[in-house]
């Protein structure tokens, strides 16, 4: 899904985030819109697990032509970071602009709610300082927590109970791969939001989560907001984040060998010791668990999420 904004675009461009604000150039005839035109517009897109395997840092193999022509006119980051390597103090942080871990209270009690709860969100200020503010998809980790929900003239949908599965996606799948039981899980519960698979839906983009949200950011951006003031829209999307499900136009742009999987020194050993490391999910050893073959299939159904 594409559109053209007219003007001059902005582009922040990092491997988790893409920020950039478009400044119109229409000549507003109302002293609200002259007062307005002084503020950019600023539109958020949020990518899940997005890494820099994309053209712009130099990778052969993905095709990412949108993406890359973000990064041609705009700062590209060679060394970003993240507060922490996880995603719900992550987005906490990027929302509220805490180190949580810096706090004098006990910040590993982490539900979401409680975490953006510390500080005003910068949803929040924009909001109070004239913006129209709109999103849809995954801006926070899950839902907009009741206490930010203020923050939105439009608090759109994160999605629904499936993600990207149940009966209707499932009927059409025209390929599918990964991890027999992490493929199981996603049959029987419709989701499976770490689940190691790939999945070819023979659809159009609109069938899936992020075709949805960005055919009504798009609807957000031309029809639904005040043009009277300057706009803030978020469009959260949920890929490259596993299970690796994308329209089967974006597997077939790519071989079935795509992809170049990582080298495995001599004599390094094929798993952690278990009863050593302890963790939330186990460790299924090199590969996760999967053969070469099957893991090659997985490169190719990340970069098809990706394009």
């Amino acid at each position: 899904m594409k559109f053209i904004f007219k003007g001059k675009a902005i582009l922040a461009f990092a491997s988790l985030l893409i920020c950039f604000g478009v400044y119109s150039q229409e000549k507003p005839q109302e002293n609200a819109k002259i007062k307005a035109q002084e503020k950019p517009n600023i539109i958020f897109i949020a990518f899940d697990d997005l890494r820099p395997l994309i053209g712009a840092y130099g990778e052969p193999e993905p095709i990412t032509p949108n993406l890359d022509a973000f990064a041609k006119d705009a700062v590209r980051f060679n060394r970003a970071y993240v507060s922490y390597p996880l995603c719900n103090p992550s987005r906490a942080s990027m929302l509220t602009g805490i180190r949580f871990d810096l706090q004098a209270d006990n910040w590993k009690d982490n539900k979401h709610q409680k975490l953006i709860v510390k500080q005003t969100t910068w949803p929040s200020v924009l909001k109070d300082n004239g913006y129209w503010t709109a999103s849809r998809g995954k801006l926070y980790h899950g839902k907009i927590p009741a206490s930010d929900r203020s923050s939105w003239d439009i608090a759109g949908k994160f999605w629904g109970k499936t993600q990207d599965g149940g009966p209707d996606i499932l009927k059409r799948i025209v390929e599918m791969g990964g991890r027999a039981d992490q493929i199981q899980i996603y049959k029987d519960k419709g989701a499976g939001p770490g689940a190691l698979m790939y999945a070819a839906v023979d659809g159009p983009d609109e069938l899936l989560n992020d075709g949805k949200v960005a055919r009504d950011v798009v609807d957000f951006i031309k029809n639904k907001r005040d043009k009277s003031k300057p706009f803030m829209i978020v469009s959260g999307f949920a890929r490259p984040h596993m299970p690796w499900i994308a329209p089967k136009k974006y597997f077939d742009m790519y071989p079935e060998d795509a992809g170049k999987l990582a080298y495995f020194p001599a004599g390094a050993k094929a798993a952690f010791d278990n009863d050593e490391y302890k963790s939330k999910t186990r460790d299924f050893g090199w590969n996760e668990g999967v053969d070469d073959k099957t893991a090659q299939k997985l490169i190719r159904g990340y970069m098809a999420s990706t394009s």
